[in-house]
């Protein structure tokens, strides 16, 4: 008899208890699997615009990566997607490749061919995207291990959640670094123009000089 609150704890532990999302869900794929048949893992968004979804992180047994990767969506998934839903939804698929993308495109994906169980999750009535687990090609996924997944809902919506904001705080300030060494650049190029000119004029010369006098002045 499995004690749902120890393993709701443990698994929430695991997924929550690291910023680098894929970590966490290495930790959490090797604890869950003990409870639900789990070779892999991936957290996944659904981007209507491109009708695709996006991985935020993978794991399996040795190795997690949230390396990005988008993969295309059928007119069934996305039919399926639009429809609006305020709980957790679980879809069980014991008989169909995952997600029913090509074999040939979950081979370039590195991504098991095998039964998958996913939970789209639902936080404060609003949908947070999706959790794939995938077995081996003999596993089948039961009500039971529905049930489990269903627990932790809450904080595997958190987890994404988090690591998305987290990904565009990185984002942001890689921008804002980017933007900081483009006006330092341009300050420099104005400042160096405006010691050329004020050379010229007073003295008759400047170039070499000027670029010589800005880079004193710059440190």
């Amino acid at each position: 008899m499995i004690n749902e609150n120890n393993f709701f704890r443990e698994a929430s532990i695991r997924i929550c208890g690291n910023l680098e999302i894929d970590k966490a869900l290495r930790e959490c794929l090797l604890y869950v699997r003990d409870y639900i048949p789990a070779k892999f893992m991936a957290f996944a968004i659904y981007l209507p615009e491109e009708s695709a979804m996006e991985t935020i992180a993978t794991a399996h047994q040795h190795a997690s990566t949230a390396l990005p990767v988008k993969f295309p969506v059928s007119d069934a998934q996305i039919k399926r997607l639009k429809i609006k839903f305020t709980k957790p939804r679980i879809t069980i698929t014991n008989n169909k490749q995952m997600l029913n993308i090509p074999p040939d495109t979950l081979k370039d994906l590195g991504w098991p061919t095998g039964p998958n169980i996913v939970i789209e999750m639902v936080l404060a009535g609003k949908r947070m995207g999706a959790l794939i687990i995938s077995g081996d090609k003999k596993t089948v996924y039961t009500e039971d291990h529905s049930r489990l997944l269903s627990l932790l809902n809450e904080p595997l919506g958190i987890a994404l959640t988090n690591s998305i904001r987290y990904r565009k705080v990185q984002e942001l300030k890689n921008l804002l670094a980017d933007d900081n060494r483009y006006l330092q650049n341009e300050l420099l190029k104005t400042t160096e123009q405006k010691i050329d000119t004020f050379l010229s004029n007073s003295f008759g010369f400047g170039g070499t000089n000027s670029t010589l006098v800005v880079k004193n002045l710059s440190h």
